[in-house]
């Protein structure tokens, strides 16, 4: 049974990363996009403006406003 877990393992660990989007072509913050530059959100409610979880979760990208 060890020998197949480990099979399997590295059969996940060899799988093509998944695509990994840009602040320019984000589809979660498409509509902010105009407002803060790619790669921030706005939840509305008088909430923060916060980087984007699919493509700015570091914070790095820097913000229009």
């Amino acid at each position: 049974m060890a020998i197949s877990l480990m099979k399997a393992i590295e059969n996940i660990s060899n799988q093509p990363k998944p695509k990994r989007f840009t602040p320019d072509d984000c589809p979660h913050c498409e509509y902010d996009r105009k407002f803060y530059g790619g790669g921030w959100v706005y939840y509305g409610n008088n909430g923060p403006i916060s980087p984007c979880p699919l493509c700015n979760d570091d914070g790095k990208h820097p913000r229009k406003i």
